[in-house]
């Protein structure tokens, strides 16, 4: 040992033993004391700050990202088949409706040689005007008050479009009739089964069909005249099919000039509007049954004081009013109602 340190021993005295215990066991010395027991335990690996591995949290992280990914994907495909399906859908309802559409005007006007000229967008109704004026057709008030006689003469058009219809419902007898309202892509089938569910998402076919079919409220006579409240339902297609241009009624000079056509065996009816309004879904406008005609007066004053425009019209035990019901494509409790009362008859 050199001088300059055998000198710095002596200074400092000879080393007590329980420093040489703690040389041999440091870990025991503070056991009392985590802290200094922590130290006491710390080794070079600790002191020259090596990581530990985190392998098995990275792994745990990558699993988790992977199934995000996996799930995204998944649900992007099925996102994408579903509007493509819709589409095909939607194609192909508007392909079977004008389908249909052509075979009903084509068996109408077949006879006359006028196929040409007809507009699909103004109906049958047109011809069916010029063949005899609404000077000579009276409304259902007047017939009623006649006893419900026809009116006298036959009307060649009439029963071109009765032929047409009767030659549909024998390929389709749940077929109910036709609606018509100019200048809408309203021109289609009215279909009606034993309850309201089934053309909901069926074609006039009877084939699944996402876009459904217009059809009848099942508790609705096939006869028009003997319903109160002929109720009518259909999608609101933003293609703009269906029953979609009922919100075409929303502009107040559409409201007030234009009129609805529903052709049946019976006859042609013709509905002018008079009320049209955003209900719930729970709103009773749908109703099909009323106690006594002051219940369905009072139901019809309460339709038409519902309306977003007003026509100054009072009710008669001898009305009979359409209501046509789709969705508002918003909330789904909401509905767009679009409700008339007949004014003419032609058959």
């Amino acid at each position: 040992m050199s001088k300059k340190r055998k000198e710095a021993a002596a200074a400092f005295g000879p080393i007590p033993e329980d420093a040489l215990e703690f040389t041999n066991n440091p870990g025991d010395r503070n056991a009392d004391d985590p802290l200094l027991h922590s130290l006491d335990k710390m080794t070079e690996k600790d002191v020259s700050g090596e990581k530990k591995s985190h392998s098995k949290p990275k792994k745990k992280a990558n699993v988790v990202r992977n199934v995000i990914l996996i799930i995204s994907i998944a649900v992007f495909v099925g996102c994408a088949i579903w509007l493509v399906d819709n589409l095909i859908q939607k194609k192909k309802a508007a392909d079977e409706t004008e389908e249909l559409r052509k075979a009903f005007s084509g068996a109408l006007f077949a006879e006359s040689g006028e196929i040409e000229e007809y507009d699909p967008g103004d109906g049958a109704i047109v011809r069916l005007h010029k063949a005899r004026s609404a000077a000579n057709v009276l409304c259902l008030s007047d017939r009623i008050a006649q006893n419900n006689n026809p009116i006298s003469g036959a009307n060649k058009d009439f029963e071109s479009m009765r032929a047409a219809l009767a030659g549909l419902s024998a390929q389709y007898p749940d077929l109910y009739g036709w609606i018509t309202v100019q200048d809408t892509h309203i021109d289609h089938p009215v279909m009606q089964s034993s309850d309201n569910e089934w053309y909901l998402d069926h074609s006039y076919k009877g084939t699944y069909l996402v876009t459904g079919s217009i059809f009848a409220d099942y508790r609705c006579s096939r006869t028009i005249l003997r319903n109160y409240n002929t109720v009518m339902y259909g999608h609101n297609i933003t293609t703009g099919d269906m029953f979609h241009d009922v919100t075409k009624f929303l502009d107040e000079d559409f409201f007030y000039n234009k009129k609805i056509y529903v052709y049946t065996m019976d006859g042609v009816y013709v509905y002018e509007p008079f009320a049209i309004f955003e209900a719930r879904s729970d709103f009773n406008y749908f109703r099909t049954e009323f106690m006594n005609e002051d219940d369905f007066i009072s139901f019809a004053r309460q339709m038409r004081d519902s309306s977003k425009f007003v026509r100054d019209i009072d009710f008669k035990s001898t009305d009979r009013i359409l209501t046509l019901s789709t969705c508002t494509n918003g909330a789904q409790t909401q509905r767009w109602c679009l409700q008339a009362r007949l004014v003419q008859v032609i058959n």
